[in-house]
C-alpha cells in the first residue's frame, strides 16, 4: 500500500520575508578605499619581487605604493567620501 506523500511546498518568498535589504554604497565613498587597497597590494608586491631579486621592479612597486597612499586622502576629500574607517584603512 502507498503512503500519501504530500507535494513539496512551493517557496514564496517576498522581499519582506527576507528581511531588510542592506543599503547599497554609491561607488564615489569607495573610491578612496579601493586606492589605499591598491597601494597596499603594490608595497607586499614590492617586497615580494625584492625576495626574489627583481630589485628594478620592486622599487617601481615600492613608489606606486607611495604615490597612492599620497593621494587617496586627497582623493577622498575631493570626492566628500572622507570616513573614520578610511583613516584607519589609510595607517595601514
Amino acid at each position: 500500500m502507498e503512503t500519501p506523500v504530500s507535494p513539496p511546498e512551493q517557496n514564496h518568498t517576498t522581499d519582506e520575508a527576507r528581511g531588510p535589504r542592506l543599503r547599497e554604497i554609491p561607488v564615489r565613498l569607495m573610491i578612496p578605499n579601493l586606492i589605499t587597497v591598491l597601494a597596499i597590494c603594490a608595497g607586499l608586491t614590492g617586497i615580494r619581487l625584492a625576495f626574489e631579486g627583481r630589485f628594478e621592479l620592486a622599487v617601481a612597486m615600492v613608489l606606486l605604493a607611495a604615490f597612492l597612499d599620497g593621494i587617496d586622502g586627497r582623493i577622498a576629500r575631493l570626492l566628500k567620501a572622507t570616513s573614520k574607517f578610511g583613516v584607519q584603512m589609510d595607517s595601514l
